[in-house]
């Protein structure tokens, strides 16, 4: 959830425990290892074959510091709606933790809106574990959201005028509208 949040990048091994990837490789063994993929696709036991691809020609991809760091903190992310989460997070840097006050700075320059609709998508994806489930709430998410003003002001300032500067509405987290956030989310919980 911290990663979701954030939008911090991570390096290989982060992006391992997380799920984004299953393996690195060297930057030079791209090419070759294609042709290789595509003749262990056409093995009798491709999963197998590409498996043994991987355990093979995957490297070190060095430690999950973001993953380290966010467990030490897994305490503020639980069971708490994304106004928690940041006032928790908001508490531990005003306490010295490094940390915390970097996911913190990190989440609170984000849509107040968007976070929200992390958290509580998250959380529904984590107890409705079917991709196909998954995957329409998923779109119904991101019609919501790209229906609203945020979206449009997010491009602005990122991609138009790059000021980097969004004025996002609402502009914070105690003033999201949690009750149009749950009837997006409500047909998904059956």
């Amino acid at each position: 959830l911290a990663f979701l949040m954030s939008g911090m990048p991570v390096g290989a091994g982060d992006a391992i425990v997380l799920g984004l990837a299953d393996a690195m490789v060297p930057d030079d063994a791209p090419g070759a290892l294609r042709d290789r993929v595509i003749e262990a696709a056409l093995a009798i036991d491709p999963d197998t074959a590409i498996a043994a691809i991987i355990a093979r020609e995957s490297s070190d991809p060095g430690p999950a510091g973001f993953c380290a760091v966010a467990d030490t903190l897994r305490i503020a992310f639980e069971n708490q709606s994304a106004a928690d989460i940041l006032a928790n997070l908001a508490s531990l840097a005003g306490e010295g933790d490094p940390a915390a006050s970097a996911l913190h700075q990190a989440m609170a320059a984000h849509c107040p809106t968007s976070l929200e609709t992390i958290v509580q998508g998250h959380r529904l994806a984590r107890r409705l574990r079917a991709a196909p489930a998954i995957l329409e709430m998923d779109a119904a998410l991101a019609a919501f959201m790209a229906a609203r003003p945020d979206f449009a002001e997010g491009v602005r300032a990122v991609l138009v005028d790059k000021d980097r500067k969004p004025d996002w509405s609402p502009g914070t987290i105690a003033d999201v509208d949690t009750a149009a956030l749950a009837r997006v989310l409500e047909p998904h919980r059956r």
